[in-house]
């Protein structure tokens, strides 16, 4: 209280100092990165996420688009087999597409009079085919021998697919451009035969949570600072005040980019949301204090003394606020994932960089410009909202045992909806359901077949040959895998031998080419000597490391929980396959699940944590045991809304709204310890049991306008984020704003009544109650 009261009386010092560093800052803010590649969306650390990029680098890419191109005739057709050819020559020509695969690059070997000769699936113009042709012999044999085709052409011959690897090019680097070169050179190649093209992948999703990644930060900063110059409208009955003062919001913001630029935190859909959690702060410390000035004024005999005691009043408890919502932020940096700690970190300096910043330039703002005045103070003694807490205040005191069944009962029906909570953290999850990226993914994996979900990984040891008998002991550990009821197909290097195996022998029997050793091992030669054949291995064996990969398409992956799934297969391979080598099994969805889970636990421990910081923090701040642990019960009902609103809306755990009890519970807190020094002033000036209710009531009276107002911010700057592009960022809005509503009421209304109809509680609240000396707020500060 010393260092604020001081503050004003060098307050023209702090103002000029702070207005210099924010230039600074303003520079470091301009150095800010996006995230173009979401790299801190995912726990790099994991052990499932370390499997699955090991499987990108040896089998795929993490650069590769498929687009879908549905067509008018079907794939037979001579001339859309011309426009095909036109369609990969031209993506070939974009500097940023390093290789193209398509229909016209599929083929095998085949036994004819002349010997064995290349077996293509489209057969080019010559003397002896004039033009061009799509071999249905082959394709039907490719469909049961080589499943990985499926994605290269639909069931009924309308829409064909093409595989396109970018480049790794520069992580900033915006590729908006690129994607649309993609586009456009499809469609000038098929012409009206295109009447679609779909694109999916991880450059594109990359890319619209790049574009969707500014947006979503910008437009949440927009209406975090409209809604609470609205709300300052009616603490300062000036429009003109209430936008120079919410400079100080705007000042918050621009430390908090500055420091972030510094930290090396690039901006990405949790980070970004940062600069308006930081405007939402600031304004309910700019409120409590301007409320409380503005209540001062009225009785004081000039601005300086009224800011000394509006200082006095909610100094200790703004800074406490400050510290707790720190703390709640904080215990969410414990996160494996990059991003969710970096958020955490920020927003725990964001909290108390707006409390400090508030004292350093608003008490300047008010005290010495002529025009920051209060004016019109009679209006806000009788306007709308007053008469609103008024007469909510009435109700609670005339029905107090009500309300406190009332709470009582939404308690049980919030956490009645706990057990029917989903997780789901996929990319795909992003987005909203009628996003064109979801709509372009949903057709991909309805015409074409699905992406697998689960992939083996079998690698050799250093120095063991991969010989015929072992081959062949994978090869039976494959077919129990296909047996199994949740694997509907395996794309394998076995199955790009028995495809040449039927073109040489015929598909007749193709079990005929595992009877004789000599006979496996003379086709795999060929396959590895046969340039075309070998083109088939790509993503089924990697030559460098000897590993081989089983990809499985699993059944309704969705709606199985695809953790079971690849312990039963990883079960079944240490079982048969222990002997051969160092066995993985990994796929998006399974490392997606073990970040959720990791997540899940991460983020209880740090409520865990909060709750216990905070509880100390509060009986710290009240000087009693018994005031710390009372004023943490009407903190459960947020908690209760966000889970029971979670389970009851089918809204999924992910890596955002994992966050919003931690984030929430800090924030309720504020109105807690405003609401409760309130009550603990008025015990002190009166410290007897006759006095409960008038003591509740003049804690009701002081702190209602600004809670309300505080509350309103949170809420309607938080329910403005349901309308964001990413989907668990509106319900992470949706559920933060439902949470604030609860926690003001559980403070204004349900405390209040909870104190009035218990004995028990009125005698805590007694015992805990430490008269102190009266703080002197006048002309000397306070100790």
């Amino acid at each position: 209280m010393r260092l604020l009261n001081w503050m004003i009386t060098a307050r023209r010092a702090c103002f000029l100092i702070t207005c210099g560093l924010t230039c600074l800052f303003v520079y470091f803010a301009s150095q800010l990165h996006i995230d173009n590649r979401a790299e801190a969306l995912i726990d790099t650390q994991s052990k499932a996420c370390d499997e699955y990029r090991t499987y990108l680098k040896r089998f795929s890419s993490e650069h590769i688009v498929l687009v879908a191109v549905h067509l008018a005739r079907p794939v037979g057709d001579p001339e859309v087999l011309r426009r095909l050819l036109k369609a990969d020559a031209a993506l070939r020509q974009i500097p940023e597409v390093r290789t193209t695969t398509s229909l016209m690059d599929i083929s095998t070997v085949r036994r004819t009079v002349d010997g064995i000769s290349k077996w293509p699936l489209i057969w080019l113009p010559n003397k002896d085919r004039p033009v061009r042709a799509l071999d249905d012999n082959l394709l039907t044999l490719l469909r049961t021998t080589y499943p990985a085709v499926k994605q290269l052409i639909s069931e009924d011959l309308k829409t064909i697919g093409l595989f396109v690897e970018l480049r790794p090019g520069d992580p900033g680097q915006n590729s908006t451009g690129m994607i649309e070169t993609i586009r456009s050179s499809i469609h000038h190649a098929f012409g009206s035969d295109a009447v679609a093209v779909h694109m999916s992948g991880g450059p594109i999703l990359m890319e619209a949570i790049r574009r969707h990644n500014v947006e979503n930060a910008f437009i949440f900063l927009v209406c975090a600072c409209l809604v609470g110059i609205a709300v300052e409208i009616y603490v300062f009955k000036n429009l003109l005040v209430s936008i120079f003062i919410y400079g100080v919001s705007a000042v918050a913001v621009v430390w908090t980019m500055g420091f972030m630029a510094l930290s090396g935190v690039s901006l990405n859909p949790i980070s970004g949301m940062a600069f308006g959690m930081v405007l939402i702060l600031t304004s309910m410390t700019i409120i409590h204090l301007v409320t409380h000035y503005y209540e001062r004024y009225l009785s004081a005999s000039n601005r300086e003394t009224a800011m000394r005691e509006a200082i006095a009043s909610v100094g200790r408890p703004g800074f406490m606020c400050s510290v707790t919502t720190a703390i709640g932020f904080a215990s969410i940096a414990t996160s494996s994932v990059p991003t969710v700690r970096q958020f955490g970190l920020i927003m725990s300096t964001g909290a108390l960089l707006s409390f400090g910043l508030v004292y350093l330039l608003l008490p300047f703002l008010l005290l010495n410009l002529k025009w920051t005045k209060p004016r019109r103070l009679a209006m806000r003694s009788d306007d709308v909202l007053a008469r609103i807490h008024d007469h909510i205040g009435r109700s609670v005191f005339r029905r107090g045992s009500w309300y406190v069944a009332a709470a009582a009962l939404l308690f049980v029906i919030l956490m009645a909806g706990l057990p029917q909570i989903q997780i789901d953290t996929s990319l795909m999850h992003l987005f909203h359901r009628n996003a064109p990226e979801v709509q372009d993914y949903n057709y991909i994996q309805q015409t074409l077949a699905p992406h697998q979900s689960l992939h083996l990984l079998i690698e050799a040891p250093p120095g063991k040959v991969l010989n015929a008998q072992t081959l062949s002991k994978i090869r039976e550990f494959e077919n129990s895998l296909v047996a199994l009821d949740q694997v509907k197909s395996c794309h394998s290097f076995f199955r790009v031998l028995e495809t040449v195996y039927a073109g040489l022998f015929g598909d007749e029997d193709l079990l005929g080419l595992y009877r004789s050793s000599f006979l496996f091992q003379q086709i795999y030669r060929r396959v590895l000597s046969d340039p075309d054949s070998r083109r088939l291995l790509k993503g089924v064996l990697d030559f460098e490391t000897r590993t081989l990969c089983l990809s499985l398409e699993i059944a309704e992956p969705r709606k199985r929980e695809v953790t079971v799934s690849a312990a039963e297969i990883l079960r079944l391979a240490n079982q048969q396959l222990s002997q051969i080598g160092q066995i993985s099994v990994t796929g998006p969805e399974l490392a997606a699940q073990d970040q959720a889970r990791k997540l899940i636990r991460a983020q209880m421990t740090s409520l865990g944590l909060a709750l216990v910081a905070i509880c100390v923090m509060l009986m710290l701040q009240f000087s009693s045991w018994q005031m710390g642990l009372l004023s943490l019960i009407p903190n459960i009902f947020p908690l209760a809304a966000i889970f029971g609103v979670m389970g009851w809306f089918g809204i999924p755990l992910d890596n955002l709204t994992i966050m919003a009890a931690v984030i929430s519970f800090g924030l309720s807190v504020d109105d807690t310890i405003h609401y409760f020094s309130q009550l603990q002033s008025a015990f002190e000036r009166s410290p007897t049991r006759g006095a409960i209710r008038g003591a509740v009531k003049e804690a009701y009276r002081m702190s209602a306008k600004a809670l309300i107002s505080t509350s309103a911010v949170m809420a309607l700057s938080f329910v403005t984020l349901v309308f964001s592009p990413f989907r668990p960022t509106a319900s992470f809005g949706l559920l933060a704003s439902v949470a604030a509503v609860i926690a003001l009421a559980a403070d204004l209304v349900f405390m209040p009544a909870l104190i009035l109809s218990f004995d028990r509680i009125q005698r805590m609240i007694l015992n805990g109650s430490i008269a102190k000396p009266k703080c002197n707020t006048g002309a000397s500060p306070c100790s």
